[in-house]
């Protein structure tokens, strides 16, 4: 969800609308026919909203998008993102950064960093998955912001001027073995640790990457999926 410039709460729901509330708490129907909007972000000093979307909902082989809504129209401007591990990784939060990009928190279409086969293959991990993205406002230009975050459902910019995104962790556990869930302060060009650590058959951590430790842990399967900054 998010503010826009009108004043009023704009809130996604995984059915495919969209709606506003307005301060005495109405609520309007806005737009409908999306496959599970989740992030959503008001390019600044604009009417133009950004919403990350599902093109395809299908395990691994999905595809994820992200949407310009205006004037009562959707227009693509980003499409091929990496989605759907078991309809739940895909393209996540948004938010714009000072550099008047927008970026966005990519799911794996993974639980743990595993290749996975029959109706789950994948024959090697995306470039874009567990990754934040950025983005122009006109979505022709893409690149990775920071790698390893194995399910960044939201991300937000602090006053440091600095990304934080949450993390989940994966969820097939063995008792005793059970992995926190995470705030990071996202570094650019960073590697956050997926799928290195934390990973069924990891990759091993390539030489000369060093990775970013978590700003902060919460409890195991405690899925932090909102994030906001205090400015002031």
């Amino acid at each position: 969800m998010t503010f826009g410039p009108d004043g009023k709460l704009y809130v996604a729901f995984r059915q495919g609308s969209i709606y506003t509330i307005d301060a005495a708490g109405n609520k309007e129907l806005f737009f409908e026919g999306l496959t599970v909007p989740t992030g959503l972000a008001f390019q600044p000093d604009t009417e133009r909203l950004y919403v990350s979307s599902r093109v395809r909902d299908w395990n691994v082989d999905g595809e994820g998008q992200i949407l310009v809504i205006e004037n009562g129209q959707a227009v693509q401007i980003i499409g091929g993102l990496p989605c759907c591990y078991l309809g739940m990784h895909a393209p996540n939060g948004i938010a714009f950064g000072p550099d008047g990009y927008g970026y966005v928190g990519v799911g794996g279409r993974a639980d743990h960093g595993e290749i996975l086969d029959g109706t789950n293959a994948q024959d090697e991990p995306n470039p874009f998955e567990a990754s934040i993205l950025r983005f122009s406002p006109d979505g022709t230009e893409v690149e990775v912001y920071a790698h390893g975050l194995r399910n960044p459902y939201d991300i937000a910019w602090g006053g440091d001027g600095v990304l934080y995104a949450t993390d989940n962790g994966r969820d097939e556990s063995e008792p005793g073995d059970f992995v926190p869930e995470e705030l990071n302060r996202v570094v650019p060009g960073g590697e956050h640790g997926y799928p290195y650590f934390e990973c069924a058959k990891c990759y091993g951590i390539p030489e000369g990457i060093e990775i970013v430790p978590n700003f902060a842990e919460f409890e195991p399967h405690a899925v932090p999926t909102g994030i906001t900054a205090y400015l002031s």
